[in-house]
C-alpha cells in the first residue's frame, strides 16, 4: 500500500447499531443540498440527509479514536446511477480527520479510491494560500473535477462492506467509487455516513491554544513527584542514573522519536497516529534498555502499557496517540515487565 498505513485506518463491524442508523436515515428521507463551497467543491449535492441517529456512530468513532470528538459536520448521502459524476477531492478544509461508515452492501464493488498526482507526487491537497503561492490552484482545481486516470495514480481502495468504517487523514485525495453511485433508489443506492472532525489535539492547534491545560501541568507535577519516590523505592543513585543514559540499544523505528519533553529533559513522541492497541517499539530486549525504553518517562497515566513478550518487553499503545504527543509508561509496572522476563 503505497499510502502511509497510519493515513487510513479501516474498521469493521464499526458500530452494533448500524441497521437502525440507516433506516432512521430512510426514515427522514433524502434531498438536494446546493451550499456555497467557494473555490473547490461542487455547488449541488443531490440525496443529502442531515437527520437521524448519528449520535450512534458518534458514539462508535469515539471509541475507535481513544478520545472525545469534536465534528464539523456530518450527514448521510445516496448516491444512484444518475447521480453527478464524483471528482478526486480533498476534504482538508472541513476538519483534521474524515470518517466514512458504508451503510449499504452491494454485489458490485463500490468504496472509496485513495489518489497521488502523477506531476507533483502530491498525495495530500496543499492549503489555499500554498497553492495560490505556487500558482497551481486553479491547475489542479480542474484536474480534480476532471479526475482522469492520467493525471491521477489510484494508490489505495477501500471496499464499502456494510457497517465498515474508513478514517482518514482529511487531507488526501480521495474519491467516492463507482463515480456515479449505484441502483435508482434511496432503498438500492450507495448509502455512506460522513464525518469530518478535530480531535482534542488537532482542535488545540487549529485554535492555537496551549497544548497543556492546567490540570495537565499539575499532573506532570505529580509525575515528577512520583519519579524520586520511585528512585528513591529502588535505591538509586545520581551515578546510577547517568550511567542509565548512555547504555542502552539503538533500534530504529519510523513510528516515534525522542526529543525535548516538558516532563523531564527529553522524552519519546508519536511521529505518526498510532492507534489503542497497538504494537510500538521494544523497551527491553537481550537484557538491556532500547532507546525508547531508556527515553520513555515515567507518568501515572500512561499513553503506553509494557508486554512481555518472546524474550523482551514491548510498548503497546493504551489510547490513540496523535502525532507529537508524548509516550508515557508507569516505571512500576515496566519493572515488573523485566522481572518477569528476566525471571528475577
Amino acid at each position: 500500500m503505497k499510502v502511509q498505513k497510519q493515513s487510513i485506518r479501516v474498521y469493521d463491524n464499526f458500530c452494533t447499531k448500524t441497521a437502525e442508523v440507516r433506516e432512521s436515515f430512510l426514515q427522514s428521507g433524502f434531498g438536494k443540498w446546493t451550499p456555497n463551497k467557494g473555490l473547490v467543491g461542487s455547488s449541488i449535492y443531490e440525496g443529502m440527509n442531515y437527520t437521524g441517529l448519528h449520535s450512534y456512530l458518534l458514539g462508535a468513532l469515539t471509541v475507535v479514536m481513544g478520545g472525545p470528538i469534536f465534528p464539523n459536520s456530518m450527514f448521510a448521502r445516496v448516491t444512484n446511477k444518475d447521480t453527478e459524476k464524483a471528482y478526486v477531492h480533498s476534504d482538508r478544509n472541513d476538519g483534521a480527520y474524515t470518517c466514512l461508515v458504508y451503510l449499504s452492501d452491494h454485489d458490485e464493488i463500490s468504496g472509496t479510491g485513495f489518489y497521488r498526482h502523477r506531476k507533483t507526487g502530491m498525495t495530500e491537497m496543499p492549503s489555499f494560500s500554498e497553492m495560490r503561492s505556487d500558482g497551481i490552484i486553479d491547475q489542479l482545481g480542474r484536474e480534480m473535477v476532471d479526475g482522469d486516470e492520467k493525471v491521477w495514480e489510484q494508490l489505495d481502495f477501500v471496499r464499502g462492506l456494510f457497517n465498515r468504517a474508513v478514517i482518514f487523514h482529511a487531507p488526501l485525495f480521495h474519491s467516492r467509487f463507482p463515480k456515479h453511485g449505484m441502483g435508482t433508489t434511496v432503498e438500492d443506492g450507495r448509502m455512506i455516513w460522513g464525518c469530518h472532525f478535530h480531535t482534542i489535539e488537532t482542535l488545540n492547534k487549529e485554535l492555537n491554544l496551549p497544548s497543556r491545560s492546567p490540570s495537565v501541568k499539575e499532573g506532570i507535577e505529580q509525575d515528577r513527584a512520583d519519579f524520586q519516590e520511585f528512585v528513591k523505592e529502588l535505591g538509586l543513585t545520581q551515578s546510577d542514573m547517568d550511567r542509565a543514559k548512555t547504555d542502552f540499544i539503538d533500534c530504529p523505528n519510523d513510528w516515534i522519536k525522542v526529543k525535548s519533553s516538558d516532563i523531564d529533559g527529553v522524552g519519546v513522541f508519536a511521529s505518526k497516529v498510532i492507534k489503542p492497541d497497538e504494537p510500538i517499539a521494544s523497551a527491553w530486549t537481550s537484557g538491556r534498555w532500547t532507546n525508547w525504553g531508556r527515553f520513555a518517562n515515567h507518568s501515572l497515566t500512561p499513553t503506553v502499557k509494557p508486554k512481555v513478550g518472546c524474550g523482551g518487553v514491548d510498548f503497546i499503545s493504551t489510547q490513540t496517540i496523535e502525532p507529537e504527543e508524548e509516550i508515557t509508561v508507569n516505571y512500576r509496572d515496566m519493572r515488573q515487565a523485566v522481572k518477569e522476563v528476566s525471571h528475577v
